[in-house]
């Protein structure tokens, strides 16, 4: 009932459709009586008032959330930017671990191949 009363319905329909889907008790009715302030996102979403900021609302005092469009593409590229170089660290770590695997491969060959260690000598068998 609060989004209808938000979106500006009248008070019997707000309560017939909220009485179609449940029961009211008194308690719900006097909250939604009392409702006079509401936060709205700067950016109104399309399904409230068609996307455009009202001045005055005939039930509600409104104020308006400072987060904008730019604020939220800012933070949004910021993630990106993180999980980018998340990506590119694991990366790295990644080729540094095939760097050591090779290394260490080489050495184990090189060392068979000298007789160091009967240990040795079967990684080189195929």
């Amino acid at each position: 009932m609060c989004l209808r009363k938000i979106q500006k319905w009248d008070a019997p329909s707000r309560i017939n459709e909220f009485l179609r889907f449940n029961s009211m008790e008194h308690s719900e009715s006097k909250f939604v009586e009392k409702l006079t302030h509401v936060s709205v996102p700067s950016c109104t979403p399309l399904w409230l008032w068609n996307g455009q900021k009202l001045k005055e609302h005939p039930l509600l005092k409104l104020s308006y959330c400072h987060n904008n469009k730019d604020e939220m593409h800012e933070i949004e590229r910021e993630s990106i930017k993180e999980l980018f170089l998340r990506e590119v660290d694991q990366r790295e770590q990644f080729r540094e671990s095939r760097i050591q695997e090779k290394e260490y491969s080489h050495s184990v060959k090189a060392l068979a191949l000298e007789g160091a260690s009967p240990y040795f000598s079967c990684a080189t068998k195929k």
